[in-house]
Formats: structure tokens, sequence, C-alpha cells
């Protein structure tokens, strides 16, 4: 009679994620109903954030709705990785610290390819002022943390579709 009950409910992926025998950095695999798992999937996306949990559960998302996330710890990570895969999209966090998110899509937009990419922020910071500076960086798209899923999926759905 005295406390509280909690239903939690998450999308249920088709297969199995296992997060820690992904190395970091390589694209994660989606297993289909037959069970492979070298079917190319949704988009490749690339996941930048310094906080590992919204790394890791970010890219878990991204990989139950079919896209081939990647992932980097930080902008000088991902500005790495940069060198070797062309992402139709990235995810990144502005406040990261030695190299924040705007100077981070700054960059990404000097790269040969790097207009193509579709930049959204995931961010904590909202205010006029950070969405301003984020549209003169060249991010595309600003979400503020904690982002809301549909919001997103319907960013990478048009994404896909053009």
């Amino acid at each position: 009679g005295l406390g509280s009950e909690f239903t939690l409910r998450l999308p249920m992926a088709h297969g199995e994620a296992h997060p820690d025998d992904v190395p970091k950095g390589e694209p994660l695999k989606v297993r289909s109903a037959e069970g492979s798992t070298d079917r190319p999937a949704g988009l490749e996306i690339l996941v930048v954030d310094d906080n590992v949990d919204v790394l890791e559960t970010t890219s878990l998302l991204l990989q139950a709705w079919g896209h081939r996330p990647l992932r980097a710890p930080d902008a000088a990570a991902a500005l790495a990785m940069l060198a070797s895969h062309t992402p139709q999209a990235v995810l990144m966090d502005i406040g990261m610290p030695r190299m924040d998110g705007f100077e981070m899509a700054r960059r990404i937009r000097e790269l040969p390819g790097g207009k193509a990419i579709r930049l959204i922020a995931m961010s904590g910071w909202g205010q006029p002022a950070d969405r301003e500076r984020a549209r003169a960086a060249g991010i595309d798209e600003h979400l503020v943390k904690p982002v809301d899923p549909i919001r997103l999926r319907e960013l990478l759905d048009q994404l896909a579709t053009t």
C-alpha cells in the first residue's frame, strides 16, 4: 500500500546489441530477421559526444532504427574519422572540451564533401544565441537535450528519403 510503481517501455531492436563488442569508431551492424549482420542498413551516422552514456545510448537507438552509427568521444576523434568516412549525418554535442561543436562544424564544412553532410546538434545549450551560433557554424538542425526521439527520427527519415 505504500511506495510507487514504475513502468519503463523501450523499443526492441531486431537482434541483440552489444556495444562493448564493437571497436570504437567502427560501424555497428544491424541483425536482420534472418540473422545476417552483413547487410547494409539505413544511414551512416557519426555520433560525437564526450558523455559516454549519451554516445552509447544514441548509437544503440540509431542501430535499432536500422542505421549504421559510428562513435567518437570528442571533436578531434570525429575529425580524424572523417578522413576515412563520409557519413550522411553527424549528431554532435556542442559543449565538449578542447574543441566545441561550433568549431567542429566549421571544420567539417571545410572538408572535401563536408558541405553535403547533415549536421545535427544535440545540446543542452538551447538559448536563441546558441541556435544562432549553430546556424553560423554550419549546423543544419539544433535539438535541445533531452532530445525528442520522435523529432530525431523524423529528421533522419527525411534525410534517408532525399
